[in-house]
């Protein structure tokens, strides 16, 4: 049974969503953002390993804090946590 991807491509959102998210300059939250328009999510692990970032839930909050709506899910890490 395949798993059903929570992520919304590119070309399901509006066009003048796709331009609010593009005009976000703030470095960690348009990290984030670019991520997830790249990969359809990102993980706290993604952020610690790729990006350097210790705090998943700041980068998060800075998202939120732009008016981009999250939503957060729960996935095992490699180490099975």
């Amino acid at each position: 049974m395949a798993k059903k991807s929570r992520a919304k491509s590119k070309q399901d959102l509006p066009p003048e969503f796709l331009k609010k998210l593009r005009s976000i300059t703030a470095k960690r939250a348009k990290t984030v953002i670019d991520h997830i328009l790249k990969h359809g999510f990102i993980t706290t692990e993604d952020l610690s390993t790729k990006y350097g970032y210790d705090h998943a839930p700041r980068a998060a909050r800075d998202v939120r804090e732009q008016g981009i709506p999250l939503d957060t899910f729960k996935v095992t890490a490699a180490n099975g946590r």
